[in-house]
């Protein structure tokens, strides 16, 4: 996930309708170069999704206007959600949601199948603060003031139901056994409850802001962060029953988490405090915790001299990591292949800012959209 400054390689570049081959940018020593597969040019984008394969990737710009292209960039349909401005794709591309975040008068998710075709909406019943779907693209949950929303589309058959909650959803993910993982609103903290509205655990939090989540693929462990102080980030790992694994403070604001999937690498992404006279400067950073080794970092990149760090992708065994790095005095932006050493190996150099970027569920492709309306694919390995 490091980006920095370099020249890409321009010679050779075919453009058609607005579609071009990926140049090859530079490799760091010691590693093979990240190219882009392909690029297109997509206009003004607010939002983006990517299948869990990488077999699709979406993008929905400010009007709701949606557009969805297969894994080798070649258009596959578009559609319109107007006032939705975030995404959700399932599997192999088999449905796509759009939603406005947090609207209280959007509070219908639009759906469609996997060419486009519309679906019925399905109305939250409240402002939406997140939305997933299943793998197989047929249940839709949703995090919203008054709890979890979920909705059963599959095979042509709708069911409904909500799960009351002692709090407003910030997020709302898959658990183990169809529970759910909910991070509240405030300083409500983090729980883990069943579809039938039972509260499995709760772990109440005394921070400044609301926590966030991040659980395994197979739900048995969840990362969970929270704002303790205004520079103080209290990380917590936690086993499906609610038992704390470790725990630990660290100094910094603005937690992001990844638990990869195989439940054995915990990435935070944050911005620590440096003081600089009587002011303060805060730095990206990312940090590689691993689960079984107790809340100490096995490394951490980003800071003053090195740019800013954010966490763009991983692969699920945590092998490597891509960080989304921007250089300090130029300003460029790029990704970086990073080892689970910390060890930084090979990296893609942006023609212009990368504004949103998704990962693949095995972190072998990342979908980038940058500044200059170019969406492109990036080939990790």
């Amino acid at each position: 996930m490091k980006r920095r400054a370099a020249a890409l390689v321009a010679a050779g570049m075919a453009a058609v309708a607005g579609f071009t081959q990926g140049p090859a940018p530079r490799a760091q020593q010691g590693g093979e170069p990240l190219t882009a597969a392909w690029e297109r040019e997509v206009g003004e984008v607010a939002g983006l999704a990517i299948a869990p394969e990488a077999t699709q990737v979406a993008v929905i710009d400010g009007d709701g206007r949606i557009q969805c292209f297969a894994a080798d960039g070649t258009p596959r349909w578009t559609a319109a959600a107007p006032g939705a401005s975030r995404l959700a794709m399932a599997a192999l591309g088999r449905g796509l949601a759009a939603y406005a975040p947090a609207s209280p008068l959007q509070t219908r998710i639009a759906l469609f199948g996997a060419r486009g075709v519309p679906l019925a909406p399905v109305d939250a019943g409240g402002p939406i603060m997140s939305a997933t779907l299943s793998g197989g693209g047929d249940e839709l949950v949703a995090g919203t003031p008054a709890g979890i929303r979920w909705a059963w589309i599959g095979r042509g058959k709708r069911k409904a139901g909500s799960v009351p909650l002692p709090g407003a959803a910030r997020q709302v993910l898959p658990g183990p056994a169809r529970s759910f993982y909910v991070a509240l609103r405030g300083s409500g903290g983090a729980l883990r409850a069943r579809r039938d509205g039972q509260i499995l655990w709760h772990a109440a939090f005394a921070g400044i802001q609301e926590a966030v989540i991040a659980p395994a693929a197979d739900g048995h462990l969840v990362g969970v962060a929270e704002q303790l102080a205004p520079d103080q980030i209290r990380l917590e790992l936690r086993r499906d029953d609610g038992e704390l694994a470790w725990s630990a403070i660290w100094p910094g604001r603005l937690p992001r988490l990844r638990v990869l999937a195989n439940g054995a690498v915990l990435v935070l992404s944050y911005e620590q405090p440096e003081p600089h006279g009587a002011a303060t400067r805060y730095e990206h950073r990312v940090a590689y915790f691993r689960t079984d080794g107790g809340p100490r970092p096995r490394w951490a990149t980003g800071g003053a001299y090195t740019g800013a760090s954010f966490f763009a992708g991983a692969a699920p065994d945590g092998s490597y990591v891509v960080s989304l790095d921007q250089e300090p005095r130029s300003g460029a932006m790029a990704l970086r292949l990073v080892d689970a050493g910390g060890a930084k190996l090979a990296r893609y150099v942006a023609r212009a800012p990368i504004r949103i970027a998704a990962a693949s569920e095995d972190g072998t492709r990342l979908a980038v959209y940058r500044a200059d309306g170019m969406l492109a694919m990036i080939r990790i390995r």
